[in-house]
């Protein structure tokens, strides 16, 4: 046994390297260091959590099939993605799903539409448990994501009543409305995976995140198939700590395969994912350098500080050889315990460096223990078609697996790159946070080997402000897909601590970025908005400066990101394939954040009359959106694909400022154009600016003095327009 046991103990991802078959396990098969180790372990565990270890697969109760609404089988889904790719991805004929749809007026948790159920890997008696709740705006539209939670072994069920859920549950066990839910603006599967998390049961394990890729590729495969309305839309996975290394080999196995699951983009919040990069900055981040006061004495600062280097050298062990368990075990044991252990002696909180251990018994949250008193509930259980008996919020046996295979050491931040290749990602972290702190996360960001990494690594952060209060909630710096993002004044667990913010954030990056320019008080139009759609290089410099200035002039002003992060970069390569481009970004996709963006300006800001701004691709959509109350008057420069049925539609005042060189709106074009106005009966002009080309008025040469004299003009222009009509 010499050399079995070693002691890792981070709150909710507490782990530790012990047997974890139920009756193996005795105190006199351990030598003389194997005792005082476990004695550690028992120290710095809850007595109520030791169990978990030993004890036996769950109890659980299979429900009569006449529970379930809905029951779809593994070959029943391969079938269909055989059918519809035309080639064969993995092999899920032996899973299956049962769902039932959850009455939301019975737990009154949201009143959305809800489902629940299980994945069923009949083969090996697995059962993973989901709960799923629609989007509270435009569910046949808006984007899905997929919710996991860390641990490893820690259940998904704390995200939904903790941090990102419809409600959070309060002290005296009743639930209470999160206005901040990210399923404001998008639908939320919670997961709690692997098996035997939260509510999942099984009598056979899962113990490194590769074999938890299959659990986790076959239900999405099935939730998509069993709910098709779903699939058509942008999907999305999210999650934080451990899910720095579920999500990107989750995401690689996915994109790698021909299914129907639409991956769009990862977001990984205060993740573990690379340890050699991030190892390194639990001393400065417990010493004072992160942001906050130092929590750690100068001596343990300076043995954290020599400790730096075996650490690394014990986790590139591992890097060189993955196969090799007992390295990544070592590696991971000795940087923990040079890292971790002393933090946690000091009695504060491993998830937020501002505040103590509150509640040891709950991962340093009371709201935990709450929880789990409420998932408790027989009538919760039946409401939701459990199975299991009980709810735990972390499974410590399922935990210690995870270590004891080495999984925790082991290099899948080689897997994002592959990600990369096919979908944006962004890793974003609560500046308070010790266990997965951000100044970790910022290194291994910059340190990560990409095609993309030297102009990423050269980006600053830049301060971002939140879209709707106007107050800085963090930094951001993004390249090519790739993004990192600081949130202020949060811990690890970003949407429980900043619940606003981290809305903010999470809309901008899977619906759109929206950019707001505010007007002053002392000249603000009350009731009036500014909506900019820009051309194809999206929320540039020059459109924030050009919306800057019409906020003076006292409109509230928005430009929606149209291209979800996709834009065109100005010193794109010269083989880019711009139709190819195009086809992605076409009214299926833009429309819907168009009409999203106007609902916001009328409901949540109470806007009367909106103002739209079209410049080059945005003044299509500006044409599109001129009618049914959308958009009231309109200005457009230089628009592209236009066709004449978009403009003769158009029921308010359109001035369109052109350039006479134009390969787009041609000279032709702008006498058609004419014509068809005159026919629409409504206010318009054509104003041509001589001697400028195709984007002067977003674009244009600031060398050259007629352009921009010729840009001003333009603007100039359209206040002119708006403040007659509006």
């Amino acid at each position: 046994m010499k050399g079995l046991l070693s002691m890792l103990v981070v709150g909710a991802a507490s782990v530790l390297a012990v047997p974890h078959q139920p009756g193996f396990f005795s105190e006199d098969l351990l030598d003389t260091k194997g005792k005082q180790l476990w004695k550690e372990i028992k120290a710095a565990i809850p007595g109520a959590k030791m169990t978990d270890f030993f004890n036996p697969p769950k109890a659980a109760e299979r429900r009569p099939d006449s529970f379930w609404d809905h029951i779809v089988s593994g070959s029943e889904a391969k079938g269909a993605w055989v059918q519809n790719e035309g080639e064969e991805a993995s092999d899920i004929s032996d899973y299956g799903m049962r769902v039932k749809a959850v009455d939301p007026s019975k737990l009154n948790v949201d009143k959305v539409k809800q489902y629940s159920g299980y994945l069923d890997d009949n083969a090996n008696n697995k059962h993973l448990f989901f709960w799923f709740f629609e989007s509270r705006n435009d569910p046949a539209n808006d984007p899905i994501v997929l919710w996991l939670n860390g641990g490893p072994g820690c259940s998904s069920m704390t995200g939904l009543f903790m941090e990102l859920g419809p409600s959070r549950v309060d002290k005296s066990i009743k639930l209470v409305h999160n206005p901040h839910s990210w399923n404001s603006n998008a639908s939320v599967i919670f997961l709690d995976q692997p098996v035997n998390v939260g509510f999942s049961y099984g009598s056979s394990g899962v113990y490194n995140t590769a074999a938890a890729s299959k659990d986790v590729y076959a239900f999405l495969t099935m939730f998509f198939k069993q709910f098709p309305q779903y699939a058509k839309q942008d999907f999305h996975i999210a999650g934080e700590s451990y899910a720095g290394h579920y999500i990107p080999v989750y995401a690689a196995d996915i994109l790698a395969q021909k299914s129907n699951i639409n991956l769009k983009s990862v977001l990984i919040g205060n993740g573990l994912t690379d340890p050699y990069n991030q190892d390194p900055y639990y001393q400065p981040m417990g010493c004072g350098q992160g942001g906050y006061k130092a929590v750690l004495s100068k001596s343990v600062c300076d043995n954290m500080k020599r400790a730096i280097p075996t650490c690394q050298q014990r986790v590139k062990a591992c890097y060189d050889n993955p196969k090799n368990i007992q390295a990544c075990v070592n590696g991971a044991s000795y940087c923990n315990g040079a890292f971790l252990t002393p933090y946690q002696q000091t009695g504060r909180n491993v998830y937020d460096v501002r505040a103590p251990c509150e509640d040891p018994q709950n991962l340093c949250y009371s709201i935990v223990g709450w929880i789990s008193k409420y998932l408790n509930k027989p009538e919760v259980l039946e409401a939701i078609g459990t199975e299991t008996k009980s709810f735990a919020s972390c499974n410590y046996s399922v935990n210690g697996g995870f270590f004891n295979m080495g999984d925790w050491n082991q290099p899948y931040h080689r897997k994002v790159p592959e990600v990369l290749a096919k979908i944006p990602a962004v890793i974003y972290a609560g500046d308070a946070d010790y266990i997965c702190n951000w100044l970790g996360n910022h290194a291994w960001s910059d340190a990560l080997q990409w095609p993309g990494q030297a102009q990423f690594k050269s980006k600053t952060l830049t301060e971002v402000k939140n879209s709707v209060n106007g107050k800085a909630m963090g930094q951001v710096k993004n390249h090519g897909g790739f993004a990192f993002f600081r949130l202020y004044g949060a811990g690890h667990l970003v949407p429980y601590d900043q619940p606003e913010n981290s809305l903010d954030f999470f809309n901008r990056w899977v619906g759109a970025e929206i950019y707001f320019a505010y007007p002053k008080e002392t000249n603000k139009k009350p009731g009036k908005a500014v909506l900019i759609l820009s051309d194809v290089r999206g929320i540039s410099v020059n459109s924030q400066l050009l919306a800057d200035y019409i906020a003076t002039c006292g409109y509230l002003v928005v430009i929606p990101d149209l291209f979800r992060g996709d834009k065109l970069l100005p010193d794109r390569s010269p083989d880019f394939d711009l139709y190819a481009w195009l086809a992605k970004h076409t009214t299926n996709e833009v429309d819907p954040m168009v009409a999203s963006t106007i609902k916001m300006l009328r409901e949540e800001h109470g806007i009367s009359r909106i103002g739209g701004v079209g410049y080059c691709f945005g003044g299509k959509y500006l044409c599109r959106f001129m009618k049914d109350g959308n958009i009231d008057v309109g200005y457009t420069a230089h628009p592209s694909f236009v066709s004449r049925e978009e403009l003769s539609a158009i029921q308010g005042p359109l001035s369109i400022a052109a350039a006479e060189i134009d390969d787009i709106l041609t000279t032709a074009l702008r006498h058609e154009s004419e014509e068809i106005l005159a026919k629409v009966g409504q206010p318009y002009q054509i104003t041509l600016y001589g001697g400028v080309s195709h984007g002067f008025a977003v674009r244009g040469d600031p060398s050259d003095s007629h352009a921009v004299n010729s840009k001003e003009q333009a603007l100039t222009q359209a206040l002119v327009w708006f403040g007659y009509y509006m």
